[in-house]
């Protein structure tokens, strides 16, 4: 259900550690934790706890979720807290199943969440379109398309939610890295609040909303639909690649604006630099060390988006912060068209 989260699934191959719940056993570190943690969440009194508790007891890979639990708790929340904007959103852009938000009236109200209360914040909309568009209303659709298109502000609140995790990753200690196989690449999550909190902002904040855009947005498949509309799918596009908070959805902005067939040639300067921002994410040490962690929490603290620490690893790894003049973007290995989808 959702677009480009910060998937980063713990794997424990060796570990002590067993916990026992509904009849299921783990013998996974953090799934005991998370589920141990989520219990002590709901009996906070804040509502964004009870949020943060909804998504640990969510949590797909948990073999010890609990979907019931977490969807009456993410209700419960958003309830008590209508003016909580991280618990608005997160109860927007939840999951959809019938079972969390009840008949197809109650789930378009559950997408207007945020939208009620940040009516000039385009990421609400998001989830808005993502309603609109699964199961089928065009007449939503091209009204949230359009009201996306015309607005200037995206916040999908990830510093809030980074702040949120890793207060509760301070309240309550996560397991040890030791007690995962060390030839684990995720092994450096445990232990570390910091990749933790990442990994959670991601889950409870970025949206799958784009996705749906791009299904939209994609000409070549949508040829009898007006002009109008790709020029709408063009604005939402530079918005993400100018707004967006982390650089998967600046990205995501550049891709729906040249499936729109909308790149024009001034958006080329910002698409060469934002390839060379993501060649970078994807060299040699990628964004997962603990000290790219904290740089990125100082960001998002900072700023509310990573570009701080985008430009922060790219001097780390020796590289300018803007492309040389004669180097060219790929994509997937393959030089890229930047004006025209292939």
């Amino acid at each position: 259900m959702r677009w480009a989260k910060l998937v980063l699934t713990v794997v424990a191959s060796l570990t002590v550690m067993q916990a026992q719940a509904g009849g299921v056993t783990t013998n996974d570190p953090y799934s005991a934790y998370a589920t141990a943690t989520a219990s002590a969440l709901a009996k906070s009194a804040s509502p964004r706890d009870w949020a943060l508790a909804s998504q640990l007891l969510g949590f797909r890979d948990n073999p010890l979720m609990q979907p019931d639990a977490s969807a009456a708790l993410l209700r419960k929340a958003a309830q008590a807290a209508p003016t909580d904007p991280l618990v608005q959103w997160m109860w927007a852009d939840a999951y959809r199943a019938g079972e969390t938000c009840g008949t197809p009236a109650q789930c378009q109200d559950r997408s207007m969440a945020l939208v009620r209360l940040e009516p000039d914040n385009a990421a609400g909309w998001l989830a808005v379109f993502d309603h609109a568009a699964d199961p089928k209303d065009a007449a939503l659709e091209e009204q949230a398309l359009a009201r996306m298109a015309a607005l200037t502000h995206f916040d999908e609140h990830i510093d809030l939610a980074a702040k949120a995790w890793l207060d509760v990753y301070k309240r309550y200690p996560p397991p040890s890295p030791a007690s995962l196989s060390k030839k684990d690449p995720q092994a450096i999550l445990l232990g570390s609040p910091t990749s933790l909190a990442l990994r959670e902002a991601g889950y409870s904040t970025v949206s799958v909303g784009p996705q749906m855009v791009f299904q939209s947005c994609r000409r070549s498949t949508n040829s009898g639909l007006p002009a109008a509309h790709f020029a709408a799918c063009g604005q939402i596009g530079r918005l993400l690649m100018e707004k967006g908070q982390i650089l998967t959805q600046r990205v995501q902005g550049f891709l729906i604006l040249r499936i729109a067939g909308e790149v024009k040639p001034v958006d080329l300067p910002a698409i060469r630099e934002l390839m060379w921002q993501r060649a970078d994410f994807y060299r040699k040490r990628g964004l997962l060390d603990a000290a790219t962690g904290k740089a990125m929490l100082a960001s998002w603290a900072l700023h509310n988006n990573d570009q701080a620490a985008i430009d922060w690893h790219l001097r780390r790894s020796g590289l300018p912060l803007h492309p040389p003049a004669t180097w060219q973007p790929t994509f997937d290995g393959q030089p890229l068209d930047m004006l025209h989808a292939q």
